[in-house]
Parts: structure tokens; sequence; C-alpha cells
């Protein structure tokens, strides 16, 4: 959090007006990280990197989106304990998704679902 400065009194060697304890600084540029559980690699994305920011989460995620899906249909405390493998629409690359697909609207994975978006 921010504390801010009392009488414009400012601590020794720092010229600002408040303090600012986060550890958030996005980087700019798309990164790619190895998945701990798969050992594929996967984006997050400047986006994602931001909306981590936002929420002031401190670390960046260890496992890709599938590994993530899996983790949490696992879990003990997981309402839904189905998960989906589908294919992309799209990309023709296999997915995981927390629900059953009906049919009648198209599956995408998640990266053209955000290029679909943009």
């Amino acid at each position: 959090m921010s504390e801010y400065l009392i009488n414009d009194q400012e601590p020794e060697g720092l010229s600002i007006s408040f303090l600012d304890n986060s550890k958030c600084l996005p980087d700019t540029t798309d990164k790619y990280i190895r998945c701990k559980d798969c050992d594929a690699s996967f984006l997050f994305s400047k986006e994602e990197q931001n909306f981590f920011c936002d929420k002031k989460l401190e670390y960046t995620p260890s496992r890709c989106h599938n590994c993530r899906v899996l983790r949490r249909a696992s879990s003990r405390f997981s309402k839904r304990s189905s998960v989906s493998a589908v294919v992309c629409i799209s990309c023709k690359s296999l997915t995981y998704v927390p629900f059953k697909p009906k049919g009648h609207s198209p599956v995408y994975c998640r990266y053209c679902m955000h290029k679909k978006r943009a």
C-alpha cells in the first residue's frame, strides 16, 4: 500500500511525495513461460501482465491454461468436477474447458478467443 508523507517531510534519499510498496512493474513485451506440470511453454501476454498488476498478484503463473483448468477441476473444493477436452475450431489445437460443450456453438482455445475479441 502507499504511505503518504506527513507535513511534506521526505525521508533521507527520497524525493517523491509518497512511498509505493508495490512490486508490480509490468513488462511491455510478451513472455514465454515453461509450465511446471506439462513442461510446455505458454504465452504470458502483456494484457495478462497488466491484469496481474491491477489485481496486485505478486507471482507470475507457473502452469499453462490447460494445466490450470485440470488442477482446478481436480481440487476437492471444486464445484465443477467435469472437464472436457475439445479441439479449437480455429487453430485445431487440443484444449480443456471447464464445461461440457453442447455442440451448437463453436469452442475456441484461449488464444483464438482473445484474437477473436480484439
